[in-house]
């Protein structure tokens, strides 16, 4: 099969435009992903405080029995898979270690309860999301409230932690739809350009290179070395013609010079004959 430069451009032109469209589409994507995953970050930590300043209005009016409804108005939101109190040792020897989901469960819960704020991609039966354990420190003034009084436990230390557990899901399927969306877009403005630059390549190189080689061929064909290739452009290709020209004017002056000594040497060969033939008459 024969291989023109217009394929091989077109060739170089398509792997060029797929490379670009594939590297910023992936980098679009995890964009996409870490500035969700930022928002998100933020938002269950400020659930997470305020689930436990729920919690905290409740033991300060005496309502800690309405706990579990506060817990389903929080599961009921969009994304949230579970949500948990756990109670560290200093609370529970003062009021009893509780169900057993306050116990903990995991390497989460214990880095919470050991006052290390979790916030980290997670995987669980439901999918894949995030989950966030936020401890719970004793302070004398915690947005008001006096907990070092009430828990009797020192300025700082741990006395329990708030864990969110959070499905992507729909968030993943949003980013999903949205790169899928941009691909689509960016696939059509690539098509669009790609168009226009093999357009701009076949009239700026691939036309003139043609026009060359059908002179060169037509030249061959007439053996008439008088043709002259228009130099229309002052570039390569302007150049390329001007050497062509150059060269056939070489070869055509060569050519008359060696006509015109042919014809001096059959002169001059004619010439001898003539003066020998002479010669042997007399």
């Amino acid at each position: 099969m024969r291989s023109t430069i217009t394929f091989k451009i077109l060739v170089a032109l398509a792997v060029v435009f797929s490379l670009l469209l594939a590297i910023s589409t992936y980098f679009q994507y995890t964009q996409q992903k870490q500035l969700v995953n930022s928002v998100l970050s933020e938002q269950l930590h400020d659930k997470a405080s305020n689930y436990f300043d729920s919690l905290n209005m409740m033991m300060l009016t005496g309502t800690m029995s309405q706990k579990e409804t506060l817990r389903h108005k929080a599961l009921a939101q969009e994304g949230i898979e579970d949500v948990r109190v756990l109670r560290a040792d200093t609370v529970s020897k003062l009021y009893g270690p509780g169900g057993a989901d306050q116990q903990p469960k995991d390497d989460i819960d214990k880095r919470a309860l050991a006052g290390e704020t979790v916030i980290e991609p997670f995987s669980a039966d439901w999918g894949k999301g995030l989950v966030i354990a936020l401890p719970m420190k004793s302070s004398e003034n915690y947005r008001g409230t006096n907990c070092v009084s009430c828990h009797m436990a020192p300025e700082g230390e741990v006395l329990g932690a708030i864990r969110l557990e959070y499905n992507l899901s729909h968030v993943n399927d949003l980013i999903h739809t949205q790169t899928v969306t941009a691909i689509a877009i960016m696939a059509v403005i690539s098509f669009v350009g790609f168009a226009l630059t093999m357009g701009l390549i076949r009239k700026i190189i691939v036309r003139p290179l043609q026009q060359t080689a059908r002179f060169m061929t037509q030249v061959s064909d007439d053996k008439n070395l008088s043709e002259r290739l228009p130099i229309e452009r002052n570039d390569e290709i302007g150049s390329l013609s001007g050497a062509i020209n150059s060269f056939m004017k070489t070869v055509s002056n060569s050519l008359g010079q060696v006509q015109e000594t042919s014809h001096k040497l059959n002169a001059s060969a004619n010439q001898l004959t003539s003066v020998a033939h002479i010669t042997e008459t007399a």
